[in-house]
């Protein structure tokens, strides 16, 4: 949504080709050491390979395709994830916008029905922005989902850039998702430096060991390093 700085030890790339005088295709790669997702790991806290591709268009309308491996160590047999979504975004007047639509597909799951789709909306004015996702059947068939969210992000001395986050997850059928519903944060450090992007992240949400999956450490919080590079 999507995609606020990704937790983990990234290694990203950019390519960017220009299709006319008013589009743009762009590309990217990224390994990373554990691919997190609303506050949780989406890949068993192991290392995740990324990449997509994004299309742009002056007038406000982008598309394109996001990847990444992924681990629920549950027997489902899901090992990627692909993401495509299509949106519109503007400003008026200092206030920026977008609508996006999202479709996650998860290709070989087996255990449950992985794929949903999401709606989401966002605001952004200055240093402040804000959004409310919405689906209408969520991950593993838990019915509807609401995440509003809100963010902070600051320029502060030496190029550095502070970005926080904090959203709380609705979710209908809890069982099945197998969490409660939930609040989950994070708080970013980044920098240019040597011609590399460089981000600390800490990252967290508010369930307990025991309402995590039934036991697990994919709910807790840790801190994560990213550094990537444009080509």
């Amino acid at each position: 949504m999507r995609h606020v700085i990704q937790p983990g030890l990234a290694l990203i790339g950019g390519l960017a080709v220009s299709t006319s005088l008013f589009a743009e295709v762009s590309a990217n790669v990224a390994l990373t050491t554990d691919y997190i997702f609303r506050g949780i790991s989406q890949s068993d806290e192991h290392p995740a390979i990324q990449g997509g591709f994004d299309y742009t268009h002056d007038a406000g309308v982008f598309a394109g395709v996001w990847g990444s491996t992924v681990d629920f160590d549950d027997g489902g047999q899901a090992s990627m994830e692909l993401d495509y979504y299509v949106g519109y975004g503007g400003e008026y007047k200092g206030l920026e916008y977008e609508l996006r639509y999202t479709y996650y597909d998860y290709p070989g799951a087996s255990r449950a029905h992985y794929d949903y789709q999401e709606l989401g909306a966002k605001l952004s004015y200055q240093w402040l922005s804000g959004g409310l996702t919405f689906s209408d059947d969520y991950f593993a068939e838990s019915g509807s989902y609401y995440y509003p969210w809100a963010g902070i992000d600051l320029e502060l001395p030496q190029d550095f850039a502070l970005g926080v986050r904090a959203g709380y997850n609705s979710i209908d059928d809890n069982d099945r998702f197998g969490t409660d519903d939930y609040l989950d944060w994070s708080v970013s450090i980044t920098k240019s430096y040597l011609e590399l992007d460089w981000g600390l992240s800490y990252v967290d949400t508010d369930l307990s060991k025991e309402d995590c999956f039934g036991g697990t450490d994919l709910c807790e919080g840790r801190l994560v390093l990213t550094v990537g590079k444009a080509l």
